[in-house]
């Protein structure tokens, strides 16, 4: 409720500068967004701000100039102090993609996929070892994908959804303690 502002009023809204106060933020917005004229609001919701935000986020983010900075500490250390704001979103960011690409284009299979059976009296990996193999290794790597996703699904997860919070965490600690154990046959 749009009124005229006074200091016995507890707890209202209004910008600096206003005669008028608001119960609340939405109804402000509402009234100030009424006072524009029809041919101003067309303009700003239709074309000016869709655009804007288009340019700005989509084009611009990645190529001010400021990002060069980013850009060099990458090449150079790996990493920008950009990254390190989030660190957990920003290794489940570039790791999932990195085992997604692993599991499409590898050409070989570590030796600890493979059980005595695959192997030959020599200890080379037989034609059926190899097969067996690489289904145990694609499996590992589903399975540490699933629960990477998992924990990323979870940074995003309200506290109020209990029952998939359980079964994501269990799979999330899964993926965290097979990627522990294979860390360095993860390699191409």
């Amino acid at each position: 409720m749009k009124r005229v502002h006074s200091e016995e009023h507890n707890g209202c809204i209004k910008t600096e500068g206003e005669a008028f106060c608001y119960d609340h933020l939405e109804e402000m917005m509402d009234d100030h967004k009424a006072q524009r004229g029809w041919l101003i609001a067309r303009w700003e919701d239709w074309l000016y701000y869709p655009l804007y935000r288009f340019f700005v986020w989509t084009i611009w983010e990645r190529i001010r100039p400021g990002k060069f900075k980013h850009w060099y500490q990458r090449a150079r250390y790996g990493y920008s102090y950009m990254d390190n704001w989030d660190t957990g979103s920003w290794l489940l960011d570039t790791i999932i993609p990195q085992l997604h690409w692993l599991r499409a284009n590898k050409h070989g299979v570590p030796c600890s996929m493979f059980k005595t059976r695959d192997l030959d009296k020599e200890g080379i990996a037989t034609k059926g070892g190899i097969i067996r193999g690489n289904k145990r290794f694609n499996l590992i790597l589903d399975e540490m994908i699933e629960g990477l996703e998992a924990a990323q699904t979870l940074s995003t997860l309200s506290i109020l959804d209990k029952d998939n919070i359980k079964l994501l965490e269990k799979k999330s600690k899964r993926a965290f303690s097979l990627l522990g154990k294979h860390l360095f046959t993860l390699w191409d």
